[in-house]
């Protein structure tokens, strides 16, 4: 095989590694991001208040029931508000999803990364990074939980930082 043929299959290889590390530190980002504080805010928080409610509806918090009752019937509802908020914008599905693209992206810039570390005489096939790219392309397709730019933005940032020294 030429060179040339040998540098664009190389060159393929190195461009999926980067844009699959850079997908997956921006799920992994998004992961860490707001959604750390959507889980506070519509998991724990209803948790809390539900749990609050169930001690002030028992009286086990040394107040009157004057008091402890509308405070449990308000932190029940609240409970249920910030639960339902978080069912309806399909929180749970979302996450999961960036659970799975993350070490997707990540273990397609693995593949990526071990095809250019080969030996010359092993050298990856042209028909090896038709794979990957497909690999890549179906990845992408299949993708429901849509990253706003800033995660991608702040991803590349973040690989270049890290990136070795050639």
């Amino acid at each position: 095989m030429s060179d040339s043929k040998a540098d664009l299959r190389e060159q393929g290889f190195k461009e999926i590694e980067q844009q699959a590390k850079v997908l997956a530190e921006a799920y992994r980002l998004r992961l860490v991001g707001r959604l750390w504080w959507a889980n506070l805010t519509f998991v724990v928080t209803p948790a809390v208040c539900a749990t609050a409610a169930a001690i002030f509806a028992a009286g086990g918090a040394g107040i009157g029931t004057e008091v402890s009752r509308p405070l449990a019937a308000g932190l029940a509802g609240l409970a249920a508000v910030l639960s339902a908020v978080h069912k309806s914008l399909k929180c749970e599905e979302y996450q999961a999803e960036c659970l799975r693209l993350g070490p997707a992206y990540d273990a397609i810039a693995v593949r990526a990364r071990s095809a250019q570390a080969v030996t010359e005489g092993d050298n990856p096939t042209y028909e090896e990074l038709k794979d990957l790219t497909e690999k890549f392309a179906t990845l992408k397709e299949s993708a429901k939980a849509p990253l706003p730019n800033k995660y991608i933005s702040k991803a590349e940032q973040n690989s270049y930082r890290i990136q070795p020294a050639p």
